[in-house]
């Protein structure tokens, strides 16, 4: 706006104290925060900060760590105009001469074009739900299709299980023995998929540490035993799905569809006005209301002279775009077709192995909630 004054620090090589409040408050997601970033190793040296203020309030805070020649930006998960994005880039580029591109991950630009050069493609999605009041305002939000199944599985389960029992736990008061069986649960139903559970020793840890002080837990007993519950990250009203599992023994009660569902309600009735199921396009977050929130890799460049220096890079930014539109579509496809899901399937397996020996390294956020 204008006469707002606007300040910029830049903190090379460290990070104040007073930015992890600032975070939390600014982006309200868990890939921002200093925790996060401490639990992953990226504050162990290195690591600087851009601090914009206007009139003397902090508006932007954006980590960073310089390889070689790039600046990458720690920050994802993060919706940010434009217009912060070129300044920040305009200020580094001027405060670091060796500096000749900008790497943002996992980001949202609103409110127009960057002005600089640039490179961005889809690199992965954050699929959300904005919560109303009330839970019966979000059971109206559902299909009819959706609203009978949630009722009729339920009433199924209520009746064969007259003592289920949901509980909503803060996550400094929840046991850690529930949270490692819904780990345990979920790294079980990954090796009955054949796929290798991301959560190893140290992710479990990791989780831990953060539920503590950010985190609730959604409980789904029967017959006294935990049979479902889900892990989620807590940020001023913003809740994120980190782990959902269910035993499989519970399959014929769509005993996952209705934990989440169960556990969305308690964060309406919590007072949340956001609900993130983040990446992974399963059917049963779109089912349950969840809209797809694209997010993009960019690569920005001191000017188009250093775009041409570095052709490789800008060669294999081109090509990993156009790898990610041909798979989207195809997931697209998917969920349209049912007669060709196979083939499609088969297809974007063959690309996702086609990716993880590509051209390009992107870096997800940290892995997939749901």
């Amino acid at each position: 706006m204008q006469g707002q004054e606007e300040t910029i620090s830049l903190y090379e090589g460290t990070v104040p104290e007073f930015v992890a409040g600032e975070l939390e408050r600014l982006y309200r997601n868990p890939y921002c925060t200093l925790l996060h970033h401490a639990l992953h190793g990226a504050l162990d040296g290195g690591t600087g900060a851009y601090v914009a203020r206007r009139d003397g309030e902090v508006s932007a805070v954006l980590l960073f760590r310089r390889h070689g020649e790039t600046l990458r930006v720690l920050n994802e998960q993060l919706r940010i105009d434009a217009a912060e994005v070129d300044r920040f880039a305009r200020h580094v580029f001027a405060a670091f001469a060796g500096v000749n591109i900008i790497d943002l991950n996992a980001v949202a630009i609103r409110g127009g074009a960057l002005t600089l050069p640039a490179q961005h493609f889809r690199c992965t999605e954050d699929i959300v739900l904005e919560l109303p009041a009330t839970t019966e305002a979000y059971r109206a939000r559902l299909g009819k299709a959706t609203r009978s199944y949630v009722s009729r599985y339920l009433n199924r389960l209520r009746k064969d299980f007259p003592d289920m029992r949901h509980e909503f736990v803060d996550g400094a008061h929840v046991a850690e023995e529930d949270l490692l069986a819904i780990i345990r649960m979920n790294a079980a139903r990954m090796q009955g998929k054949r796929h290798e559970s991301y959560i190893d020793a140290e992710e479990t840890r990791r989780i831990l540490t953060m539920v503590r002080q950010h985190g609730m837990a959604s409980l789904l007993r029967l017959n006294g035993r935990l049979c479902a519950g889900a892990i989620n990250l807590h940020y001023r009203g913003s809740y994120f799905l980190k782990v959902i599992a269910h035993d499989p023994a519970y399959d014929s009660y769509r005993l996952g569809t209705l934990c989440c569902f169960l556990n969305i309600c308690a964060c309406i009735e919590r007072g949340g006005d956001e609900y993130h199921f983040l990446w992974g396009r399963y059917e049963y977050k779109y089912r349950l209301a969840g809209v797809q929130r694209d997010l993009e890799h960019i690569a920005l460049y001191r000017s188009r002279a250093q775009m041409l220096r570095h052709a490789r890079l800008a060669m294999r930014n081109a090509v990993t775009g156009a790898r990610m539109e041909a798979r989207d579509w195809l997931l697209a496809k998917v969920r349209e077709q049912g007669s060709m899901g196979a083939v499609l399937r088969r297809t974007v397996h063959a690309l996702k192995k086609l990716r993880q020996g590509g051209a390009l390294e992107t870096r997800p956020p940290a892995r997939d909630g749901g």
